[in-house]
């Protein structure tokens, strides 16, 4: 996406939206599982002791969160960067075609 190499050039930037899209997939619904399974995932995590008094179930649900919204922005950011310089590109290909 952002090659400065002249022998591999940068994606259109459709098609870079459409890469960041597929990006941010797998994080989403690897973050989604975590967060709504219903029994935690790993029998030791559930075993493990406890150092901020939540139960292990309610401990994997904030860590499927912290991966899933956090996370999810990074791409989400690229998303809107790469849209507003798209944007700005055809408003220049609009300007300098008068």
């Amino acid at each position: 996406m952002l090659s400065p190499s002249a022998l591999l050039p940068r994606l259109h930037y459709g098609a870079q939206i459409l890469y960041l899209f597929a990006f941010g997939i797998p994080m989403t619904v690897v973050a989604a599982m975590i967060t709504g399974a219903e029994d935690t995932l790993y029998p030791f995590y559930a075993a493990a002791p406890r150092l901020f008094g939540l139960t292990a179930l309610a401990d994997q649900r904030l860590g499927g969160l912290i991966m899933w919204v956090p996370a999810g922005l990074i791409p989400l950011t690229a998303f809107t960067v790469v849209f507003f310089r798209w944007a700005a590109a055809e408003a220049d290909e609009k300007s300098a075609g008068r």
